[in-house]
C-alpha cells in the first residue's frame, strides 16, 4: 500500500478553494481521505472505465476470452 499526500481544489466537490488530501492505493484501488474525514473509495476497474487513454479504450474493446484465467483476453 502507498501513500501519497495531495493538493486539489474543493471544487472537484462542489465547494470553492484549496484542500488537502490523502491518496492510498493499494491492489483494490484508491482511495482519497479528505481533511473532513470523508473518504472516496475508486476501484481500479471504474478508474479504466472513465479513462479516454488509447490504453484503455483498448482493453475495453478487447473480448476476455473464458477460460482459467478470467483475465486474460483475445488476441485479435
Amino acid at each position: 500500500m502507498q501513500t501519497q499526500r495531495v493538493k486539489g481544489t474543493e471544487g472537484d466537490r462542489g465547494g470553492g478553494g484549496e484542500q488537502e488530501g490523502i491518496i492510498v492505493w493499494d491492489k483494490k484501488g484508491i482511495v482519497v481521505v479528505w481533511p473532513d474525514g470523508h473518504r472516496t473509495r475508486l476501484p481500479w476497474a471504474a478508474i479504466r472505465q472513465a479513462c479516454q487513454c488509447a490504453q484503455c479504450r483498448e482493453q475495453r474493446e478487447t473480448p476476455v476470452v473464458a477460460g482459467n484465467n478470467a483475465t486474460e483476453r483475445a488476441v485479435v
